[in-house]
């Protein structure tokens, strides 16, 4: 098995990311957020990041291009990430911005899955293959991308789970 290592683009400059399926969030260098919106989280938390512990604070909405096609997604903003395979990473994609996006990775060959972004959309219940009714692929959402912001990320906290896990394991 091989990681997934790719440069890509963040807030219109290149960073080399890690799509990492075992971390839940993504994770973003300062250095790459100067332009991006920052939110507050509602009850800050507590997360394990190359061995260790961060506590999270807020979250910023950023844009970017993988392998030329855009997304969006919430991160979390660090002032350093570690090394993997030699490179110095400047993003951690995470799981949930993976599945919003569906990203697949080939875990044999360290490469995106050829599937993804192949055009073949399914129609949501409006009937219109849109990144917001979550029924379509990354190749559809690209046309959608410089018009519309998904504010799932702001409107639903998917972190809430996180909370309840730290408290499960009694770390605040």
């Amino acid at each position: 098995m091989t990681r997934t290592i790719k440069t890509i683009e963040i807030e219109g400059q290149q960073a080399v990311a890690l799509f990492d399926t075992g971390a839940v969030l993504t994770y973003v260098r300062e250095h790459l957020l100067a332009s991006a919106p920052r939110k507050p989280v509602v009850e800050p938390f507590r997360v394990a990041l190359g061995g260790r512990s961060i506590e999270v604070r807020e979250l910023c909405l950023i844009g970017g291009r993988i392998e030329g096609l855009a997304f969006d997604t919430d991160a979390v903003p660090v002032q350093e990430l570690d090394r993997a395979d030699g490179h110095e990473l400047d993003v951690i994609i995470g799981a949930l911005a993976m599945e919003r996006w569906e990203i697949k990775l080939d875990p044999r060959t360290g490469t995106l899955d050829p599937s993804t972004g192949s055009g073949q959309a399914s129609r949501g219940s409006s009937g219109v293959n849109s990144p917001s009714s979550g029924h379509c692929d990354l190749a559809t959402r690209r046309s959608y991308s410089d018009t519309l912001i998904l504010k799932t990320s702001w409107n639903l906290n998917p972190l809430c789970f996180l909370r309840k896990i730290n408290k499960r394991q009694g770390i605040h």
